[in-house]
């Protein structure tokens, strides 16, 4: 019944566009539901609600710890040396209404002149 109870309020949070994984959820379950076989909509929301505060609170992070730094940097130019560049000059002699047609037209989107001129 936990897992149960865990899938549905996972399933609200995810309509919310909050992910949090079963794992996290079930100890909070856990400790708010007092009968886990027979959960109260009240209780069920509590959780939900506790993981909507969770998810809009603002973490710091202290950026001296979250760098890393012994990055070698001769390395990274080094890969992007390698890294291939596009060609500008094909946008640079393309104006935009021919790039705008032309990504409709592979979207399969008919514009006329004027939707064009729009975009």
């Amino acid at each position: 019944m936990l897992t149960t109870i865990a899938k549905r309020i996972q399933t609200r949070l995810s309509k919310q566009g909050v992910k949090v994984s079963l794992g996290d959820i079930r100890p909070v379950v856990e400790q708010s539901i007092k009968d886990i076989q027979n959960p109260t909509d009240q209780e069920v929301l509590s959780v939900v609600e506790y993981f909507l505060t969770s998810a809009t609170s603002l973490t710091v992070v202290d950026d001296a710890n979250s760098i890393d730094s012994d990055i070698d940097t001769a390395s990274i130019q080094d890969i992007d040396k390698v890294t291939p560049q596009p060609d500008p000059a094909p946008l640079a002699t393309t104006n935009k209404n021919e790039l705008v047609a032309q990504g409709a037209g592979e979207l399969g989107i008919v514009l006329n002149t004027s939707e064009i001129n729009q975009i």
